[in-house]
């Protein structure tokens, strides 16, 4: 029994490094490595599209009996549309003035509106190229915020061309004086070859079946306002009725209280439901834009103090920080960042980051947003 116990021992002994030797030849297991989690987006492709901005205020209905037409600066009369006793409809042309000064003036500023766009797109790439050699680490932190520097100055150059170009547009415009409702000259003081001076009357129109909406817009839409531009106008007075206004004048000087501009409009009244003192709603007409580039608010979100969108490409969201100007509501006017074609996230953004994969599972056209 004895020399059994021992052979077994023996036995097992031997078959010990054999395992062992097993053991070790055994491939390790594998890690499990979670796949990237991919969002789910809804997209909407950016198209450029006409839109007039809307500047909404209140004010007060006020008799209109005459319209004195006058201007804000000095220039030299071309032709003079209309003598003393006519009849005249709203928006019929009144007066022209020179406008070789300011089709130059605007020739020279759309050339450096483009020029300024160019810079910035240049300043755009630039930093998006230093920031990936800054993060692989190849060049210095104040390299990258040179890029960073270069950038903000190439914005505010745009924006200040983008500025200069909008109101040498409205400069060109104001050359043409519209009568802002229908009515009868009763007085005209000016003939084609005289220089006009500011403030000086060059007209008197007589109001007929007409009031007046007085309202008041900040000194940031004041200058987004021209001459003739047409208003909607609601009242409490007459629900579910919209009336058209024109523009008749605009403040030249701030309220000292308020700091706001007056805005003057004359409201067809032809059923004489519209009375002095009823209170009004407002909705301006401002800047026009032939290719505007238009996003919903909530498209925008807060990254690092920053306010972002982010766009597919190739199956991934890119980070962009538009420039943005003018927004409704719901919509933002994108100044540069984005262009048509562009495939901007619109739902979905909350778990976005640079560069997260995505999946498109719907993807809306851009609202109809003319005006």
């Amino acid at each position: 029994m004895q020399n059994l116990n021992w052979r077994c021992f023996c036995l097992a002994a031997a078959l010990l490094p054999v395992a062992l030797s097993a053991c070790e030849n055994r491939p390790p297991a594998r890690e499990q490595v979670p796949e990237p989690r991919i969002a789910e987006v809804e997209i909407r492709v950016l198209e450029e599209q006409q839109w007039v901005e809307t500047i909404s205020s209140f004010g007060v209905i006020d008799s209109a009996k005459e319209i004195v037409i006058t201007t804000d600066f000095s220039e030299r009369v071309e032709k003079v549309h209309v003598k003393e006793g006519n009849r005249i409809k709203a928006g019929q042309l009144l007066i022209e003035l020179d406008r070789r000064k300011q089709e130059l003036r605007l020739a020279r500023y759309r050339t450096s509106l483009r020029e300024a766009k160019a810079t910035l797109t240049n300043a755009q790439t630039t930093l998006k190229r230093q920031e990936a050699l800054f993060a692989g680490r190849n060049i210095s932190q104040s390299k990258l915020e040179e890029s960073q520097l270069a950038l903000k100055t190439a914005r505010a150059r745009y924006e200040e061309a983008l500025a200069a170009v909008q109101l040498g547009e409205r400069e060109l415009a104001d050359r043409r004086i519209n009568s802002p409702a229908a009515g009868q000259v009763v007085k005209r003081s000016v003939e084609p070859g005289e220089t006009v001076s500011p403030g000086a009357a060059l007209m008197v129109i007589q109001v007929v079946d007409a009031v007046r909406v007085i309202t008041y817009v900040t000194e940031k839409n004041i200058n987004h306002l021209s001459l003739g531009s047409e208003a909607a106008v609601t009242t409490p007075a007459v629900p579910g009725r919209a009336y058209t206004a024109r523009i008749e004048s605009l403040g030249t000087k701030a309220d000292p209280d308020t700091g706001s501009f007056s805005v003057k409009l004359a409201i067809p009244n032809t059923e004489g439901l519209l009375r002095p003192g009823m209170t009004a709603r407002v909705s301006l007409q401002g800047l026009k834009y032939l290719d505007a580039i238009l996003i919903p608010d909530s498209a925008l979100v807060d990254r690092s103090r920053r306010r972002v969108a982010y766009k597919v490409e190739d199956g991934k969201a890119v980070q962009i920080e538009p420039v943005v100007a003018l927004s409704t509501i719901d919509l933002v006017h994108v100044l540069s960042g984005l262009q048509a074609g562009d495939q901007l996230i619109v739902e979905g953004i909350e778990n976005i980051v640079e560069g997260s994969p995505v999946r498109v599972i719907e993807s809306e056209p851009a609202a109809d947003t003319g005006s």
